[in-house]
């Protein structure tokens, strides 16, 4: 509710996302592993976004741990951070049942869970992170993927005026 609530980023700086997403792995790591998930970051650029870094690790940990609780044992989980010219792109695919489709925009809804959602959960966790996102001044996207069952959810950083990345 609080993450929600702010409408301002509180302390702006420079974030390493990899080492962000890094330690959100081997935070959530015993998790996936209870799951037998093969999870890891299979693509990272180099990439700082400017953001206040307890959102940086909010929205990280949500994306990554609801990918976890919702692909099935022995599932893949990747893990992508690439720099473009549109920005940073922060992108993880599973090999979940994804999200039927009248309902993609409905999961970003505070409490919202999909109808086939068989595991725990408020259903707080992607409207904490669209409303990260929305702070941040970026773009998420979910997406079922089409080479095979699963989702995609990708939040693009813009790259910001004045400041450098590094």
């Amino acid at each position: 509710a609080r993450s929600q609530a702010e409408r301002e980023i509180r302390h702006v700086e420079s974030v390493d996302l990899v080492a962000v997403t890094t330690a959100s792995i081997a935070d959530l790591l015993p998790l996936a592993d209870l799951r037998r998930h093969d999870i890891g970051l299979a693509h990272s650029d180099p990439a700082r976004i400017t953001t206040d870094p307890d959102d940086a690790r909010t929205l990280v940990d949500n994306i990554v741990e609801n990918a976890i609780r919702y692909t099935p044992d022995g599932g893949v989980i990747d893990i992508a951070i690439a720099v473009g010219e549109d920005g940073t792109t922060f992108e993880v695919r599973d090999t979940g049942l994804g999200i039927p489709e009248p309902q993609i925009d409905r999961v970003l809804e505070p409490f919202y869970r999909a109808a086939d959602a068989d595991t725990e959960g408020s259903g707080l966790g992607l409207s904490i992170v669209a409303a990260i996102v929305e702070r941040c001044g970026a773009r998420l996207s979910l997406q079922n993927r089409v080479d095979r069952s699963g989702l995609v959810v990708s939040v693009v950083f813009p790259h910001r005026q004045g400041v450098a990345e590094e």
